[in-house]
């Protein structure tokens, strides 16, 4: 008996990327709209925003994603006392069970986060464009690419995407019901899905409320490990213990102490989650939060230096340009140019045409 070959079914399929973008915003961000004919995610990685979309008006906060559908206008602000930093990546898909995601907004959990931060990291080696620059409409590949950079970049948000339909409340009805309108045929408009609802309650690392800015457990561009090792309760645990402490001076013993862990083995789980150590971390969180407090304009920057226990400003500066490439005045005058660009565009509305290979 021959054997016959199983062709594989793919329910979603990411045709092409449109652009991918990565900015720390200051607090008087405002984006006066654009509707576009292919898919955009949004995704808060701290603060908040305040977003309209069509009749639709809500905040996203950290943690949580939204999208917009094909030729919906959209806009958004920073929500009051707000200094976002935001991920959007716009795509094209034609699979009917993205119909699922329209008006929908969710919290990602931690390994749904990992995803985007591994698509963010594959985009950094796939293209020349600056992914900081929210002006940008045409990515520029990087001669310098690995193998497959752009093709993972697909796979991850695939991946994510399907991750997120398997949470849904009955995702075999959205994928039954999909195969019924196959992509760019009418009828796409009529499947009966659940209705959006309010995003879940968001994890305890990372509240917006808090004194001092969140830094822990959220962050996307932060090294991040793998999900296995975010998922181990002893470093949940931790990343939280530090998240609540940013504004005090600590020990590797005392962290450790509080944690019940010993020293060794603390240490060897940040190696292994983020290839740093424990103190190391907590630094490198403290400078997070640094930067958000520097965008939102409320602070001086000995203030700031004060508020998270860095001994002078001039150590805070050393820490901060090490960390950032950056000195902490010029990343005052790089924000303020990046808010002044997002400022300047005017509503619009856009297509894409398919590139060239």
């Amino acid at each position: 008996m021959a054997y016959i070959e199983t062709r594989l079914r793919r329910d979603l399929v990411i045709d092409s990327l449109i652009t991918i973008h990565y900015c720390e915003y200051t607090s008087d961000l405002v984006f006066h709209g654009e509707a576009h004919n292919f898919w955009e995610l949004v995704y808060v990685d701290s603060g908040a925003v305040e977003i309209g979309a069509d009749q639709r008006h809500f905040t996203l906060q950290t943690g949580e994603i939204a999208f917009h559908y094909p030729m919906e206008f959209h806009q958004l602000r920073a929500a009051q006392g707000q200094a976002p930093c935001l991920l959007i990546l716009s795509f094209q898909t034609y699979s009917a069970v993205m119909e699922y995601f329209r008006g929908r907004v969710l919290h990602l959990q931690w390994d749904e986060r990992e995803w985007l931060s591994r698509i963010l990291s594959e985009s950094r080696l796939a293209f020349a464009s600056p992914l900081n620059d929210p002006s940008v409409e045409v990515m520029t590949r990087s001669r310098l690419a690995p193998i497959g950079a752009e093709q993972l970049i697909g796979h991850y948000l695939e991946i994510l995407l399907l991750s997120l339909l398997r949470r849904a409340p009955d995702p075999v009805r959205i994928q039954s019901q999909a195969r019924l309108h196959p992509p760019g045929l009418p009828g796409l408009q009529s499947l009966s899905l659940p209705e959006p609802a309010q995003a879940e309650a968001p994890a305890a690392a990372g509240a917006i409320s808090a004194p001092l800015p969140s830094a822990a457990g959220t962050q996307v561009q932060i090294p991040a490990g793998s999900a296995e090792h975010h998922n181990a309760p002893e470093l949940r645990r931790v990343l939280e213990y530090l998240d609540q402490r940013l504004g005090e001076r600590l020990t590797v013993r005392q962290i450790a102490a509080d944690n019940l862990l010993g020293r060794s083995q603390m240490q060897a789980m940040f190696h292994d989650a983020f290839g740093e150590g424990v103190i190391a971390h907590f630094n490198r969180l403290k400078i997070e939060a640094a930067k958000r407090l520097i965008r939102e304009g409320r602070f001086s920057l000995a203030d700031i230096a004060d508020r998270l226990r860095f001994c002078s400003l001039a150590y805070f500066s050393r820490q901060f340009k090490q960390l950032t490439g950056q000195t902490p005045s010029e990343y005052v005058v790089s924000v303020r140019q990046l808010a002044e660009r997002v400022a300047a565009i005017e509503p619009r509305i856009r297509s894409h045409r398919p590139a060239g290979h």
